[in-house]
């Protein structure tokens, strides 16, 4: 009967540690994206996104440094960033990870306003190193010209776009800083305001 008693309380141990480690990496900091909440965060200007399965032995390495990461991110970004780690479980969401053609696990992902990135992440996996693409992918990539003669020196070994615009809160110019912010690996973008 003793044996019984320690064995039990043997399984009752590794039972709560295993639901210790579940729960911390299932209920993470980087938030569980979900059919009902998608097409919301998807809103936001930088959605990261960790497709994973828990079935994968690579899944399930990655998924507390991402959760990490996704701390980190929360400490060292103004409150009002438009920026969400999310992380999608492929077998429950397979809707979701057919809509954006996930056939491996970890997939790691960056969506800019509501518009995925032509390539997939494939950095160093730490924490560290995921917080600082997200800070590089936030960097504003428009430079502002005062004066029609700074257009002349312009690199020309990547295409231009250029924009012109009387002030900075106009719908125009929001739409040309999305299109900069989703474009910005492909092109130069450079504005201008006021008369020049």
């Amino acid at each position: 009967m003793p044996n019984n008693r320690c064995f039990f309380q043997f399984k009752f141990i590794i039972f709560t540690i295993l639901s210790v480690f579940l729960t911390h990496h299932v209920n993470g900091e980087a938030v569980q994206l979900t059919s009902s909440n998608f097409d919301e965060l998807m809103k936001n200007e930088l959605v990261f996104i960790n497709f994973y399965a828990e079935w994968c032995r690579f899944s399930n390495i990655l998924a507390p440094i991402f959760d990490e990461a996704a701390d980190k991110l929360k400490e060292e970004l103004p409150s009002g960033a438009s920026v969400v780690m999310g992380k999608v479980d492929c077998d429950k969401e397979s809707s979701i990870a057919s809509r954006f053609q996930i056939t491996k696990y970890p997939t790691l992902k960056i969506i800019k306003n509501g518009q995925p990135a032509k390539r997939e992440y494939r950095g160093q996996r730490s924490a560290e190193a995921f917080v600082e693409f997200i800070k590089k992918q936030l960097e504003d990539p428009i430079r502002e010209f005062n004066d029609l003669k700074e257009l002349t020196d312009l690199d020309d070994k990547k295409r231009m776009v250029i924009g012109y615009f009387d002030r900075k809160d106009l719908p125009e110019y929001d739409t040309f800083r999305k299109v900069a912010i989703n474009l910005k690996d492909d092109c130069q973008f450079h504005v201008g305001f006021g008369y020049v």
